[in-house]
């Protein structure tokens, strides 16, 4: 399994296109470390490039830019309400898929969804208690 590139990245994510390559190599380096290569095994790659490009929406949308080359930004909150004269429409606030707060920002963009779910899959992986040798009750 090769690591992921810039070109690896825009191929699974073609609407970066437009982003510049620094960009996306800084979201690519800052997900990087938070993603484990032993936990995620078969899936590191797609966690890694998940959580490089939630980074960089919020990079873009942060800075005005979608990434589109369209110049404005795209919206990832769902759409709660919406109001045919006068246009208007209301967002929540998003949904926490993870029960942790601090994964909160993840569910607001499918990236971010695509790699809570992988985390979850791949799952805390086999916990060893060192001196535990089985049995109950520590063998009476």
């Amino acid at each position: 399994m090769a690591d992921l590139t810039i070109s690896r990245f825009r191929a699974r994510f073609p609407e970066f296109s437009a982003a510049p390559d620094e960009m996306v190599q800084i979201a690519m380096d800052d997900a990087r470390p938070l993603v484990n290569k032993r936990r995620f095994g078969a899936t590191f790659e797609q966690g890694w490039a998940n959580l490089a490009a939630a980074f960089l929406l919020s990079m873009t949308q942060a800075s005005g830019d979608d990434g589109s080359g369209e110049g404005g930004t795209a919206s990832t909150l769902p759409v709660t309400q919406q109001t045919a004269g006068k246009v208007s429409f209301q967002t929540a606030a998003p949904a926490n898929t993870s029960g942790d707060e601090f994964d909160a920002w993840l569910s607001t963009s499918t990236y971010g969804l695509r790699y809570l779910a992988l985390r979850k899959l791949a799952g805390m992986g086999a916990m060893v208690v060192p001196g535990f040798r089985g049995g109950c009750c520590g063998g009476f």
